[in-house]
């Protein structure tokens, strides 16, 4: 059984990686990509990449993020499974063990609360995907941006 625990660990681990290494390709070559894009249409000038690199983060639910709130659900339970074993038999567990599960359930507790902060900070800053609606000026033609 523990060693079906630690391949399936394995798997998991692997996953997590592959999954942030392909948001973070992804972002960066977008960003690249925007900003190629704007260094040909402003004269060669290169004005920097980390407005197109701010651009480029999604602004939805992704694969990285589900695949955060598995590991943390994952995480949580092993660390609860532990928990209760050493509440269980205390005598078998030396001192400092303690310590080690309120370190786990504190850095679980707060990667999950950076992961929840980030989606609320991203799903509310009006980019593709959040619910704020675009301003229409269709019907208002006195209102419209002119060029300068």
């Amino acid at each position: 059984m523990m060693m079906v625990l630690a391949i399936l660990g394995a798997v998991l681990g692997l996953a997590m990686t592959a999954a942030a290494v392909w948001m973070a390709w992804t972002v960066w070559s977008a960003g690249r990509a925007g900003a190629a894009a704007a260094s040909n249409g402003a004269g060669g000038v290169k004005p920097g990449l980390l407005p197109h690199l701010q651009a480029a983060v999604p602004r939805q639910w992704t694969y990285f993020d589900y695949m955060l709130l598995l590991l943390f659900l994952t995480g949580s339970m092993f660390l609860f499974t532990d928990l209760i074993a050493v509440l269980r038999d205390a005598e078998l567990f030396p001192p400092y063990h303690y310590g080690y599960l309120l370190c786990g359930f504190v850095f679980s507790f707060t990667g999950m609360l950076m992961m929840a902060l980030r989606l609320f900070l991203v799903l509310n800053s009006g980019g593709a995907g959040s619910t704020v609606p675009a301003e229409d000026h269709q019907n208002q033609p006195g209102e419209r941006e002119h060029a300068e």
